[in-house]
C-alpha cells in the first residue's frame, strides 16, 4: 500500500456536475427515443502530485469520465478546470496549447499504438504536435525511453516487435513526452500478466515521484487500486457514491468503507491468507440499466438496508469526516 502523503493540497483537477448522456436513435427517421446516463453528475477534485483511484463494476462510466475530462468526448453539461482554465469551454488552439497539460494511457497495448509507427514516431508524435522537432525532440524521446525502463537503441523497432509490458511502457513514455501534469490512466494493467503488473504499477509510482505528475487512475482491481492511490472514488451507475483516503486513519477507506456497494466490492477482492476469513456480501438482482435508472439512491434495489428515503430522494455526496465522503441516506 503507498502511504506517501501529500505535501501540496493546492488543487489541480476539478470537476463539477460532469454528465454525459449517449443519444438512442429508433424509428424510421431515427429519432433520440431515449438516453444511456453514462455519467450522470459527477463531481470530484485531484490534488497536485495526488492519485485518485476511480473505481467500480464494468459498465458505471469509469472510462466515459475519464474521456470527457480530456475533451476525447464532449460533455452535456458540467465543469472541468484544470490549474484554473475551464477545458469544456476551450476551442482551437487554446484546446491544442492546454492539452500538453494532460495525457492518456489507454487500456489496450496492442491496440493503443500504430503498427505502422517506429517506436520513436510513436513517442515522438505528442512533442512533434507541439512544435518540437529535431536533435530537441530525438533527445527527448530517449529520455522518457530510459525513464520507463527501455534502451533508446529500440527507437527504429515497431510494436509487433515487442511484448504486452512493453508496448505498455511505451504508451506510457509517450504520455511523459510532452511533460504532462496529469495523466488519465484507464486500466493500465488490466490486460497484463500479474508480474507484468507489478512493474508497470512500480514504474508508474517512480514516474509520478520524478516528474511531479498526478494520476486519475481508473481500474475495477481494488487491490491494484489500494498500492497506487492515494484517496479512492467509487462510482455505481454513473455517480460516485463514495470518496475515501487510502492509509489515513479513520477516513481509511479500505477498513471503513461507508457506502453498502463499497462494502460489497471490496468484500469481493479475494483474500490471500488462507486462515483469515471475510464475510461474502452476496448483492440480490442485476445491475440497473443507465437507460432507466432507479428513482432516488440508484443502489436501493440491491440494498438490504434501504428504507422508503432511499427510493425516494437522491442522496448528495457529503463529507462525513474529515476526507471521507459518501451518497447515502443512511450513513
Amino acid at each position: 500500500m503507498l502511504m506517501e502523503v501529500i505535501a501540496v493540497s493546492d488543487v489541480l483537477l476539478s470537476v463539477a456536475g460532469l454528465r454525459k448522456y449517449f443519444p438512442i436513435k429508433g424509428g424510421l427517421l431515427r429519432r433520440t427515443v431515449n438516453h444511456v446516463k453514462a455519467v450522470d453528475d459527477v463531481s470530484f477534485s485531484l490534488r497536485e502530485g495526488e492519485t485518485l483511484g476511480l473505481v467500480g463494476e464494468s459498465g458505471c462510466g469509469k472510462s466515459t469520465t475519464g474521456k470527457v475530462i480530456l475533451r476525447l468526448l464532449q460533455a452535456d453539461s458540467g465543469s472541468v478546470t484544470f490549474r484554473g482554465a475551464d477545458l469544456l469551454s476551450l476551442k482551437g488552439e487554446a484546446l491544442r496549447r492546454a492539452r500538453a497539460g494532460f495525457q492518456m494511457i489507454f487500456q489496450d497495448p496492442y491496440a493503443s499504438l500504430d503498427p505502422h509507427m517506429t517506436i520513436e514516431s510513436i513517442v515522438g508524435e505528442p512533442l512533434t504536435a507541439r512544435g518540437i522537432g529535431g536533435s530537441e525532440r530525438r533527445r527527448r524521446v530517449a529520455e522518457v525511453l530510459e525513464a520507463v525502463g527501455l534502451d533508446s537503441s529500440c527507437r527504429s523497432r515497431f510494436p509487433f516487435e515487442f511484448s504486452g509490458g512493453q508496448r505498455q511502457r511505451v504508451g506510457i513514455a509517450r504520455a511523459l513526452a510532452p511533460e504532462p501534469s496529469l495523466i488519465v490512466a484507464d486500466e493500465p494493467v488490466s490486460a497484463l500478466d500479474v508480474s507484468v503488473q507489478a512493474q508497470v504499477l512500480n514504474l508508474m509510482v517512480e514516474a509520478r515521484k520524478r516528474f511531479g505528475l498526478s494520476y486519475l487512475f481508473i481500474s475495477h482491481d481494488l487491490s491494484v487500486v489500494r498500492y497506487i492511490s492515494n484517496r479512492v472514488a467509487v462510482m455505481y451507475l454513473g455517480r460516485i457514491v463514495e470518496i475515501g483516503e487510502v492509509g489515513v486513519g479513520p477516513s481509511d477507506f479500505f477498513t471503513t468503507p461507508l457506502h453498502p456497494y463499497s462494502r460489497a466490492l471490496l468484500a469481493s477482492v479475494p483474500e490471500p491468507d488462507p486462515f483469515r476469513h471475510r464475510t461474502r456480501v452476496v448483492l440480490p438482482g442485476d445491475v440497473p440499466s443507465q437507460i432507466d435508472p432507479p428513482s432516488g439512491c440508484s443502489f436501493h434495489p440491491r440494498c438490504a438496508a434501504a428504507e422508503r428515503i432511499c427510493s425516494e430522494e437522491t442522496p448528495p455526496l457529503r463529507e462525513h469526516g474529515r476526507g471521507h465522503w459518501v451518497a447515502c441516506h443512511l450513513a
